[in-house]
């Protein structure tokens, strides 16, 4: 198995909105419940599920180390970055996951059950993320988000694909990242897990959001990657030949 992996910015664009609106209509997603348009379901977290609201004062999302699926994170905390329908990923998928960091490196998304895949194919393990808070202003302690896999049935070990810092990223500007150095596996198996941890434990500017996680034969590409903003993560899954 090969693994990419290169951090670009690319400005944003309406043209390249609509160009990754048309690629992602093409695309085939084996990740289900990809953009958190399902809910809760087909992921797991070891955050604090919360469904209760309570954007103004606690208990809800102003505690640490929660996480909730809504389509504006401001609905859920009055100090955070407002998305509203109309951005780029509410606009595909109406709802994102958002999470208020915690002080404890933890699992904030994993896959709930083995994600299928074909042997003697390349992947790309691919999310978009944006910082929360505070509204419009960089993050000084942002997440730092490792991408992660296993072959394992009940996976005890994990292998870094990668990691992205949100740190100085503004909130409310999405993020992808795509990349160059790679690694082989001898013989990969063909179901996978997948997992998004973060290593991030100051808890002042570690909040943000996932619009969307995604394993793909087909990649974001670069000039569509522009409606996103600036960093995010692209990793490239490749099956070998023995």
């Amino acid at each position: 198995m090969k693994i990419l992996y290169k951090q670009t910015i690319i400005p944003l664009s309406v043209f390249a909105a609509s160009l990754f609106l048309q690629n992602a209509a093409q695309a085939v997603n084996v990740i289900p419940n990809s953009n958190f348009s399902n809910g809760y379901n087909s992921f797991t977290s070891s955050y604090i599920q919360v469904t209760t609201q309570n954007p103004t004062s606690g208990p809800g999302m102003r505690d640490e180390g929660g996480y909730t699926v809504l389509a504006n994170p401001v609905t859920a905390h009055d100090s955070w970055q407002p998305i509203p329908a109309g951005s780029p990923y509410n606009t595909v998928n109406g709802e994102m996951l958002v999470l208020n960091g915690s002080s404890s490196a933890l699992t904030v998304w994993q896959t709930s059950a083995v994600v299928v895949t074909n042997p003697l194919q390349d992947y790309f393990f691919q999310a978009a993320v944006t910082n929360l808070f505070a509204p419009n202003v960089a993050a000084t302690n942002g997440a730092i988000l490792s991408f992660q896999y296993s072959e394992e049935s009940s996976p005890t070990v994990w292998i870094t694909l990668g990691t992205v810092d949100l740190a100085t990223t503004i909130s409310g500007q999405w993020q992808v990242t795509p990349g160059t150095s790679a690694f082989t596996i001898e013989n990969p198996s063909e179901n996978i897990f997948l997992r998004i941890v973060n290593a991030q434990t100051e808890a002042n500017g570690n909040d943000f959001a996932i619009g969307l996680v995604s394993l793909d034969t087909t990649a974001v590409p670069e000039p569509a990657a522009a409606m996103l903003g600036g960093i995010g993560f692209l990793a490239l899954l490749r099956r070998r030949r023995n």
